[in-house]
């Protein structure tokens, strides 16, 4: 779905935890979904990238959060000093692709309710800006 759209390096919590570079049409890639945290990094590191948002806006926002606006997905993060924007999750296909792709993998009643944070940690608690920091 995503094949040839990014290349991206990082820690690799299920491969001894060096550095690794995935690329979409690598091993490692194909195998990038079933690493204890693979679909939240691919999800949370797409989601910066093409956002501009800082990491503190996107762990904070919920799955609420989520929607659309004149056709276009949208996700409503809470900026300094507590403004609302609205981001596109441009492209489409990418972004909101992956974000879906983690959201359907999440089991918890949370998720299935629409509500609670967009991302996790392994324990179901969400995802901080240090934890974030440690994966990425």
């Amino acid at each position: 779905m995503f094949k040839g759209f990014i290349s991206i390096a990082f820690r690799c919590p299920s491969c001894s935890g060096d550095t690794f570079g995935y690329e979409n049409d690598t091993g490692h890639c194909r195998r990038i979904g079933f690493a204890p945290y693979g679909g939240v990094i691919y999800a949370l590191v797409v989601l910066l990238i093409f956002s501009g948002a800082r990491v503190s806006e996107v762990l904070y926002a919920e799955i609420g959060d989520l929607g659309t606006s004149m056709g276009e997905r949208m996700l409503v993060v809470t900026r300094k000093g507590g403004a609302q924007a609205e981001l596109p999750l441009r492209p489409a296909a990418l972004v909101g692709g992956a974000v879906d792709a983690y959201l359907a993998t999440r089991t918890d009643d949370a998720a299935a309710a629409g509500t609670g944070p967009i991302f996790l940690d392994r324990y179901g608690r969400a995802l901080t800006r240090q934890a974030a920091g440690n994966l990425v």
